[in-house]
């Protein structure tokens, strides 16, 4: 059980960090609209589709050790919280 709440814990900082990274990504973008700035958009456009890829991948491996998890403790994943 510890193990699969160690990579739970990993998942949740990795998708943090990549939250992060996007919402700075999308200051740039931001940026690069408001000065008109094409080449900026292209390389946050490229930018921005690669960390949601990113994102969309932790995300399937967070509901996946969520689901074990709940398993371990009996419970459906649904009812489980971070509360």
């Amino acid at each position: 059980m510890d193990e699969l709440l160690d990579k739970f814990l990993g998942v949740l900082t990795g998708e943090t960090e990549l939250y992060r990274g996007l919402l700075h990504l999308l200051q740039e973008e931001k940026k690069a609209v408001v000065y008109a700035e094409l080449k900026g958009l292209n390389e946050t456009a490229k930018e921005k589709e690669s960390l949601i890829l990113k994102i969309r991948i932790l995300e399937e491996e967070r509901v996946n050790l969520l689901k074990k998890i709940a398993a371990v403790l009996g419970s459906p994943s649904p009812s489980l919280t971070l509360n």
